[in-house]
């Protein structure tokens, strides 16, 4: 699964990401990363 969270104090989205292997949740954040220009 994916999180997205938007900060209330400071202007940065925080990705949260889980999976069952390591490398599934690195590529979910990956994929984030991408879909939000960062």
């Amino acid at each position: 699964w994916l999180m997205i969270r938007a900060s209330g104090t400071e202007p940065v989205l925080r990705c949260y990401a889980e999976s069952r292997t390591l490398e599934g949740a690195r590529k979910i954040l990956d994929a984030c990363r991408k879909a939000i220009g960062a």
